[in-house]
């Protein structure tokens, strides 16, 4: 189910999904949930939180766990189910140590992906590409589509759910990490 959930993380507000530097101190996390919204979630790579009837306009205040949320990548991701079962979902990736900036045409927009991390949001099946200004190495995760590679440039078709990719600079060994969420519905799941 394609990710839609609208958020404001410390007031800038975004749908669905983003790809934010990570701050150890902490961010605010506003939600704007369905009337109704029956049960609310929150995982990351090392916890699980559940809330029952949360409030329309749901407040959260997260600082990620030392060693475990703070370092490499450890996505959020919200899922909002209403009374009536339909699931609402957003997703929240951290920038690491990544600095290697690339160039993503993803489900047909273009981003300049200073921050050496990207998030691509797109039917399975799609293919999307990744453009570097020099020589990469590329990593596709276990179970990921694999990537074709030309020149610097990369095509890769979105599997469905969530993969990643790791790209390091030939040169400088600077790396940047792409992540894919594949989704096959837009309604409910």
């Amino acid at each position: 189910m394609r990710a839609s959930l609208p958020f404001d993380v410390d007031g800038v507000s975004y749908v669905g999904t983003a790809i934010l530097q990570r701050v150890s101190s902490g961010q605010k996390i506003r939600l704007r949930l369905p009337e109704k919204t029956a049960v609310l979630s929150m995982t990351t790579c090392h916890r699980e939180e559940v809330w029952l009837k949360p409030s329309a306009s749901f407040e959260y205040r997260w600082v990620p766990a030392i060693f475990l949320e703070n370092w490499d990548s450890c996505l959020m991701t919200w899922t909002a189910i209403t009374q009536q079962g339909n699931a609402l979902h957003a997703v929240i990736d951290f920038t690491s140590n990544e600095t290697l900036p690339g160039k993503s045409q993803c489900n047909g927009i273009n981003v300049d992906s200073l921050k050496g991390a990207t998030f691509c949001q797109a039917r399975a099946g799609l293919v999307q590409r990744i453009v570097f200004n020099e020589r990469t190495i590329a990593m596709p995760g276990a179970g990921c589509p694999l990537l074709t590679a030309d020149g610097n440039a990369y095509t890769y078709a979105v599997g469905e759910g969530l993969c990643a990719y790791g790209f390091s600079s030939v040169a400088t060994k600077a790396r940047h990490r792409l992540t894919t969420r594949g989704y096959t519905t837009l309604e409910k799941e």
